[in-house]
C-alpha cells in the first residue's frame, strides 16, 4: 500500500492530507505567478506593506493564509484568483486551478 493510500485511509487523514494539498497548490500558484511577472519576494514585500522575512513564511507554511490575505496577495501580483471544486472521490488531473490575469484571458 502506498504512503498516500495509508494517510488517507481515514476521515481525518483525508482531511489533513487535503489541507496539505490545498497550501501547497495555492503557494506554487503564488510562486508561478511570481516567477511569470518577474516579481521577486522583496518586491511583493514591499507591495504588501510586508517584510520578505513575512513573505518567505508565507510561501514555505510557517505562516496560515486566509482569504483575505490571498486575495491581497494575487491583486499585489495584478492577478485574480478563481476556485472550482471537484469532487474528492474523482478529481480530474489538474482541474480548479486557472490564473486569470488583466489584459490575459486565461493561463496556466
Amino acid at each position: 500500500m502506498a504512503l498516500i493510500d495509508e494517510l488517507t485511509e481515514t476521515e481525518e487523514g483525508r482531511r489533513l492530507y487535503q489541507q496539505e494539498e490545498l497550501l501547497q497548490e495555492i503557494t506554487d500558484l503564488i510562486c508561478e505567478v511570481m516567477e511569470i511577472e518577474e516579481i521577486s519576494r522583496a518586491e511583493l514585500a514591499r507591495r504588501l506593506h510586508t517584510t520578505q522575512g513575512q513573505i518567505t513564511m508565507l510561501l514555505d507554511g510557517r505562516r496560515n493564509i486566509n482569504l483575505r490575505l490571498l486575495s491581497d496577495i494575487f491583486n499585489a501580483l495584478g492577478y485574480v484568483l478563481h476556485f472550482r471544486a471537484v469532487e474528492a472521490m474523482h478529481p480530474p488531473a489538474d482541474e480548479g486551478r486557472h490564473l486569470y490575469a488583466e489584459g490575459n484571458n486565461e493561463g496556466g
